[in-house]
């Protein structure tokens, strides 16, 4: 929890999401603790989830161990390149 006006925290109840993400990245484990990155163009529209441009994870071996720089070095590779010097 947060105490930040602009911060939010919903309740996945039951799973739903969990078993969405789980579903789409094909896991056989509960999908918890994953980050993604996706492409501006993702559009959730079905049942499930899109899938990510790229992702880590804290535990398991499907994508690689979440690491902070890592992912901020993905991140930032996706950014269009404008005005950048």
């Amino acid at each position: 929890m947060f105490d930040d006006a602009r911060a939010r925290h919903y309740w996945d109840d039951g799973g739903q999401l969990m078993a969405a993400f789980t579903r789409r990245l094909g896991l056989r484990y509960d999908a918890w603790d994953v980050y993604f990155i996706y492409a501006p163009e993702a559009r959730w529209d079905g049942d499930d989830p899109p899938s990510p441009e790229y992702w880590m994870q804290m535990a398991g071996k499907a994508a690689p161990a979440f690491d902070g720089d890592g992912f901020a070095r993905e991140a930032l590779a996706r950014l269009p390149k404008v005005g950048v010097r």
